[in-house]
């Protein structure tokens, strides 16, 4: 028995499974799994090995991968790369699964989800792809000194430097923190590296936060000049301001104040 390792991204675990179908008795690992303390095996990097030269050998016994010209590859090799951040660690079966199958079958077949693991694989990714956009859209960065931005996200996944990384785009000559509690995390920029780092008081620099905000009262005032009791329709307001993000928004109060 031989394993074979991969890195979290497309291309790696794309080689990988090929490997595994060239080389007989071998065994799928992705890196940050914890390696078994019962059994060692010989290890075979697929990061050490190219494309080329992989995809030449596998035409050679198997004949061509068709999907490689599919013009959905490269949305598919995204959709993986957003799956291997979601929480849950099944993810690395899952994903090689669903390699697979397109292997077998097709890559429309993965991509139209008739099967359960194409549809598992699916709403991994489209799980991942709405905790990115749904912290894009509800977190509020507050200026403080020293040109820094500022914010608390919220994440279900592992998609804090992505969501910094929206925020750097949008800011490029800021210096920009996110403070992500439910993580213990926090996500930096200084203008010229990211770093991520495990703060030693996630309350004192929510607190921090708190004390330094001059815009929050702003808001507040925008938002009532803005609401027309007579209009309320509670229903539609939570679906778009869901309660679980009320805290790592300005409209926090204003929010409690006419929909609890």
């Amino acid at each position: 028995m031989q394993q074979i390792l991969y890195s979290s991204y497309a291309s790696s675990v794309i080689k990988a499974v090929l490997l595994a179908r060239l080389i007989d008795d071998t065994q799928l690992k992705n890196k940050a799994q914890e390696d078994d303390i019962l059994f060692s095996f010989p290890q075979i990097d697929a990061d050490s090995i190219s494309s080329k030269d992989i995809y030449h050998k596998y035409r050679q016994q198997f004949g061509e991968i068709q999907w490689l010209k599919d013009t959905n590859f490269s949305f598919f090799k995204q959709q993986i790369n957003m799956a291997f951040r979601h929480s849950k660690p099944d993810k690395y079966i899952l994903i090689e699964s669903v390699l697979k199958e397109s292997l077998d079958n097709s890559l429309q077949f993965v991509l139209a989800k008739a099967t359960d693991f194409g549809r598992k694989f699916y709403n991994y990714y489209n799980s991942v792809a709405s905790d990115v956009h749904a912290n894009k859209g509800f977190c509020r960065l507050q200026p403080m000194e020293s040109d820094l931005l500022i914010g608390k996200i919220n994440t279900e996944h592992n998609t804090g430097d992505l969501i910094l990384r929206y925020f750097i785009q949008r800011f490029p000559k800021h210096k920009i923190a996110l403070i992500d509690k439910r993580k213990n995390l926090a996500f930096f920029f200084d203008l010229e590296q990211f770093s991520i780092a495990r703060p030693d008081n996630l309350e004192k620099a929510s607190t921090i936060m708190l004390e330094n905000d001059i815009y929050t009262q702003y808001w507040h005032t925008y938002f009532e000049t803005q609401y027309i009791p007579e209009k309320k329709n509670t229903k539609l307001a939570l679906k778009h301001f869901p309660q679980k993000r009320w805290n790592d928004m300005f409209e926090a109060d204003f929010l409690k104040k006419h929909l609890e």
